[in-house]
C-alpha cells in the first residue's frame, strides 16, 4: 500500500528505498523486494523485519498520494499478518 500509494512501480520503489539516506549498506536486489511485496500466502513471500518497515514508511509516507489513515490500517494489517494473527479474518485465497 505503501509503494502503491506513493505512485511507484515495484522498480522505482526499490531505487529510492536502497537510495534514500542513510543508505544501505547492501542494498536489496529486485527478486528480494519482490519477495517482502508478494502475498503473505505465496511461496515467494518474506518477511519484512521492522527496520525495514520503518525504513519503508520513513521513505514513502512522505510520497503518498492517498488517504494516510488507510495506509497506516493497511501496516496494521501487515503487522498482524507478520505476527501471524489474522484478528479474525479468514486467511485470503492464494
Amino acid at each position: 500500500m505503501l509503494i502503491e500509494g506513493a505512485g511507484l512501480t515495484q522498480e522505482k520503489s526499490l531505487e529510492v528505498f536502497n537510495n534514500t539516506r542513510p543508505k544501505l549498506f547492501d542494498p536489496y536486489s529486485l527478486s528480494a523486494w519482490k519477495a517482502f511485496l508478494a502475498e503473505p500466502e505465496s511461496a515467494r513471500w518474506r518477511p519484512f523485519g521492522d527496520r525495514l518497515l520503518e525504513r519503508a514508511e520513513k521513505v514513502f509516507l512522505p510520497m503518498q498520494k492517498v488517504d494516510l489513515n488507510s495506509a497506516h490500517m493497511h501496516l496494521e494489517q501487515a503487522q498482524r499478518v507478520k505476527s501471524g494473527g489474522n484478528m479474525g479474518h479468514a486467511p485470503a485465497k492464494a
